[in-house]
């Protein structure tokens, strides 16, 4: 308790504060063609979409390897 009350008064004294914001809600894609369509928007989904859909999703399946900086 002391150790947190301590952590909270170095933040004060240098007028550091961390917000973090929570990470929106995951939705199905069915839920966001859903909420489109209930705002009106005019989008349509074409030939390739599923195509699309299914490629993201297997990029986003393989590690990530970030390009070294020299």
């Amino acid at each position: 308790m002391a150790a947190d009350v301590h952590g909270m008064l170095d933040k004060v004294r240098h007028g550091v504060e961390i917000v973090v914001e929570p990470l929106p809600k995951d939705r199905m894609l069915t839920e966001c063609i859903a909420l489109a369509e209930s705002r009106g928007s005019p989008a349509t989904l074409d030939e390739g979409f599923l195509k699309d859909v299914e490629e993201g999703i297997s990029r986003r399946s393989q590690p990530w390897s970030p390009p070294l900086w020299e």
